[in-house]
């Protein structure tokens, strides 16, 4: 699963420089067709880092989750489970 994107400028994106490129890993791998992952891939969703939705830079607020994060989840938990009930 790829996160948020982090508040360019701030200490917690100097941390992280490669952040990006980790995130374009894990959606090859997720792509490659002799894997078997999926990946839960909300990054594209937020649009812009700002800290109206990452009070720190970093970690979302709740409302923000609420909002970019738990309806992807929720919606690709349900499509894995419906496929998992469909093979078993």
């Amino acid at each position: 699963m790829t996160m948020n994107p982090i508040v360019p400028g701030t200490p917690h994106a100097a941390d992280r420089p490669n952040l990006d490129a980790y995130y374009d890993l894990r959606r090859r791998l997720a792509n490659d067709s002799d894997l078997d992952v999926q990946l839960i891939d909300v990054t594209p969703n937020w649009g812009d880092a700002t800290y109206a939705k990452m009070p720190d830079g970093l970690h979302p607020s709740l409302a923000a989750a609420e909002r970019y994060l738990v309806p992807m989840m929720i919606e690709a938990l349900g499509d894995a489970m419906e496929v998992n009930t469909k093979t078993n």
